[in-house]
């Protein structure tokens, strides 16, 4: 079951502090998918859901590693993720988080900044 996400994420769904289960950027398929937890405190599989960006392009992301995966025992904290549409049908998409290491060493920022054609929620 799927349903549209831009909209969601254009009028400002709060995803701040929502922790990441995974990031998943393919460059092949243009296609970034991205589970939140949206239970603050311990979620179990059922309160997560999935994100999926089809069509990207223009991506910048700073460190150029951004969107690479997390791994088993990395974490991401989402601190910002918005959408405003452009006058060619796309959307510009802004994700920011911040990660860390299985060492639990102090969490670094990443950003990443794209334009999607669709977007939408899985589960």
């Amino acid at each position: 079951m799927s349903r549209p996400a831009l909209d969601d994420l254009v009028a400002g769904v709060d995803l701040q502090d929502r922790a990441l289960a995974l990031v998943d950027y393919n460059a092949m398929t243009r296609r970034l998918v991205l589970r939140i937890h949206f239970d603050a405190a311990g979620a179990s599989a059922s309160d997560i859901r999935t994100l999926v960006f089809d069509g990207v392009f223009g991506l910048h992301c700073d460190p150029p590693a951004a969107l690479a995966p997390l791994g088993e025992e990395a974490k991401g904290d989402i601190i910002r993720l918005d959408a405003k549409p452009r006058k060619g049908g796309e959307f510009e998409i802004a994700f920011v988080y911040a990660r860390r290491g299985a060492d639990g060493g102090a969490p670094t920022t990443q950003a990443a900044s794209f334009h999607a054609l669709d977007a939408r929620w899985l589960g």
